[in-house]
């Protein structure tokens, strides 16, 4: 064991880091003045990073922290 050449790097991953809100688009029925133009929804929250069935339970911020230790 050589533990003169170890190396330790450190690094991390973002997800949704600026937890910005994705809207809907906007209403496009000219008939209906009320609601032309405004937003009244937002998109589904995006899948995680973890894969699709984890859904809402994670869409808020992610780090993920990771250490490696070479030698």
């Amino acid at each position: 064991l050589n533990l003169s050449k170890a190396q330790f790097q450190i690094g991390a991953q973002m997800y949704n880091a600026l937890n910005h809100v994705n809207f809907a688009a906007p209403g496009n029925n000219a008939s209906n003045t009320a609601t032309l133009g405004q937003i009244s929804s937002d998109v589904e929250a995006p899948t995680s990073p973890y894969g699709t069935f984890e859904g809402a339970s994670v869409s808020g911020r992610v780090i993920v922290l990771q250490g490696r230790l070479t030698f």
